[in-house]
């Protein structure tokens, strides 16, 4: 129950993420800095599990994860893992290739299913499929904005929220950071399931996260609320290193698949 745009630009990349959730949660903590085998990273935390759904690390990469509904292959594990506390083992990995490799080496049955995605400052922006059975991912291009999943009507929401952007991106005329945080906002056709700022009885858009990543910083925007509830955001930075000579190797076009 989330929705997450991007938007690179030449010194970097901007991620804007919605994260829904039921109202029954605890609420999360707010990004925080935390050193993982000697590798700054910023993250919020969640309240219930201490995982995490985005976070970005000081090597400039950023890992964002959604709840995976459409999926009908396989059995559910009989004691799951957070797919959060997944993202937390992830946030350490200094490129997307190197999150590939700790992917497959995953006992990924354990987790329910999941979509990954992998923000870097030199590469495509990366998504990883979990459905039970197979890992795949494939470069993402700006026509598959926005990414978007929910429990309630999957299909229809999605298509609702994809049609929402489009009129968004007609209007602006074309992309921009302004143009997504109102897009985050909006309660098209009105506040409820169907909106991208989420209400319904039993859940809502819990926060809103805008990072933007350069080769000199991480600076992450997090608003623990709902982008229309008017609190206050709260913002943080985690310094970058200086990039390091990196190879693409990973195909931009064509869907890998590994059995996990």
């Amino acid at each position: 129950m989330c929705t997450v745009t991007w938007l690179r630009r030449p010194a970097g990349y901007e991620v804007f993420f919605n994260r829904d959730e039921l109202k029954t949660r605890p609420p999360a903590l707010p990004p925080t800095l935390i050193d993982r085998a000697g590798v700054a990273t910023l993250a919020p935390v969640d309240g219930e599990a201490g995982g995490a759904w985005i976070g970005a690390n000081e090597f400039g990469v950023s890992l964002c994860l959604l709840n995976h509904y459409d999926v009908s292959a396989g059995a559910p594990p009989a004691w799951p893992i957070s797919r959060g506390l997944l993202l937390v083992s992830l946030l350490t990995a200094a490129t997307p290739d190197e999150v590939a490799a700790r992917l497959r080496e995953q006992r990924l049955a354990a987790y329910h299913p999941f979509l990954l995605l992998i923000f870097a400052l030199d590469q495509p922006v990366w998504l990883f499929t979990w459905n039970r059975q197979l890992l795949q991912w494939r470069g993402l291009a700006e026509s598959d904005l926005p990414l978007s999943t929910s429990s309630f009507s999957g299909p229809e929401v999605v298509a609702q929220r994809r049609a929402c952007f489009r009129q968004y991106q007609e209007l602006a005329g074309g992309w921009s950071a302004e143009m997504l945080r109102a897009f985050h906002a909006s309660h098209v056709p009105a506040a409820g399931a169907f909106s991208v700022c989420m209400h319904r009885a039993e859940a809502h858009t819990v926060s809103f996260s805008h990072l933007a990543v350069t080769s000199g910083a991480v600076r992450f925007h997090y608003q623990p609320g709902s982008p229309c509830s008017g609190v206050p955001v709260l913002a943080c930075e985690l310094p970058v290193r200086p990039p390091r000579p990196s190879r693409q190797t990973l195909p931009a076009k064509n869907d890998l698949t590994f059995p996990a």
